[in-house]
């Protein structure tokens, strides 16, 4: 098993490492159990395996890891593996998945590394739909959810997106953190992608899919630099790379109305349709946004041929807005 491009693993110890490889090996075999040598391994280091292997290896959505029983002696450590399926569906799943991860390969085997990312990207986007009827379901959590059931979480579209990725060969990670909507940061997930030696970009299919969803594929979320997705993301930057684009986004602050019309307009004429704001003054309810939007912006000559979408931020006083060509 090749773990050199796994984010997680990297950050394991020596000796995390390699037990860490053997149990992911053993759950790949569906073994029922496996002693290892415990040298090297602290209490916490269980805990930190188990979470890289969730996060590492997507395709072992089938373990239950928080279910495994583990039995330390003076020279050796068992692990008693517990698993959400029985073998029979197991190997049912995988080779459903196999079948349309093959399919999905086929179409982009003759596509550069950044075709494919993005039309990764754009597959999930597409055929995801966000499981708002029942959000705590497991499933929705691991890839199973979105590339069987086409409903998926964030962190179901995130663990499809890595999946697909480490098919493609792409170099790509999971990222755990928080998100703003409408004022309130919860939990979330995204991905970062490493599209040349040292560049990463942020990607975060969830919103792409549901942000903008009765108007086509957005890429508001898609191959983003840091400086753009702190506007509403936030995560332990000291943990993991810094992403830098060439990008041409605009991240502005205007004082009042005025000085943000002609920001909007200027942004137009220079083909930036992607707007992020920090705003002197509240725009108010939804209505108001509304009104404001109708009234100010859409009324503007460089944006009479857009329709606009918006997330307004009022506590924090913060509005994107995603222009489209009607």
């Amino acid at each position: 098993m090749d773990n050199r491009k796994n984010f997680y693993f990297s950050r394991l110890s020596s000796a995390e490492k390699t037990a860490c490889t053997a149990i992911a090996e053993a759950l790949h075999r569906l073994e029922d159990e496996l002693t290892l040598s415990p040298a090297g391994l602290t209490d916490d280091s269980w805990q930190r395996m188990f979470d890289t292997i969730r996060i590492d290896h997507p395709e072992i959505f089938y373990a239950d890891l928080s279910a495994c029983r583990i039995t330390i002696g003076w020279n050796s450590a068992e692990v008693k593996f517990a698993y959400k399926y029985s073998r029979q569906d197991i190997l049912m799943l995988k080779k459903r998945l196999s079948a349309l991860t093959s399919r999905i390969m086929a179409k982009i085997s003759s596509d550069s590394m950044e075709v494919r990312q993005r039309r990764l990207h754009d597959y999930l986007a597409k055929s995801v739909s966000y499981n708002y009827e029942d959000m705590s379901s497991p499933e929705s959590h691991t890839i199973i959810g979105p590339l069987i059931h086409k409903k998926a979480v964030c962190d179901g579209y995130a663990m499809a997106y890595k999946y697909l990725c480490d098919k493609a060969g792409i170099t790509c990670m999971t990222v755990y953190g928080d998100a703003c909507d409408k004022g309130v940061y919860s939990s979330h997930a995204w991905n970062m992608v490493k599209i040349s030696k040292n560049k990463c970009v942020h990607v975060d299919v969830t919103w792409d899919s549901n942000f903008c969803r009765d108007t086509g594929i957005v890429y508001t979320f898609f191959n983003k630099s840091d400086d753009v997705f702190s506007f509403d993301h936030k995560w332990d930057k000291s943990m993991f790379p810094p992403c830098v684009t060439d990008g041409n986004d605009a991240i502005i602050a205007c004082v009042n109305e005025k000085e943000f019309r002609k920001a909007v307009s200027s942004s137009l004429k220079n083909g930036i349709t992607e707007i992020r704001a920090f705003l002197g003054w509240d725009i108010g309810t939804d209505s108001d946004l509304s009104d404001f939007l109708a009234t100010k912006i859409l009324s503007l000559k460089e944006a009479e041929d857009y329709r606009v979408t918006s997330s307004y931020d009022r506590l924090n006083k913060k509005l994107l807005l995603v222009f489209v060509k009607q």
